[in-house]
């Protein structure tokens, strides 16, 4: 079964998103999440998401932006 918790980068130009990990719970990836944009450039994302893909339709559960 897959990870239900996203991390992703959006991308500035055209809003697509790029996966760069998943988790099995929310805690986990709002802690990844953490410790990715504390790096000094947070690989280059300006803007990170982490979503719920339990249902249908992704539910963002916390947002950065830099």
């Amino acid at each position: 079964m897959e990870k239900p918790f996203h991390v992703v980068g959006i991308d500035e130009e055209d809003g697509s998103a790029t996966l760069l990990e998943c988790f099995d719970n929310s805690g986990e990836a709002r802690a990844w999440m953490r410790r990715y944009v504390s790096k000094e450039d947070a690989g280059g994302w300006k803007h990170i998401q982490v979503l719920d893909t339990r249902d249908e339709c992704a539910e963002t559960l916390w947002r950065w932006e830099a």
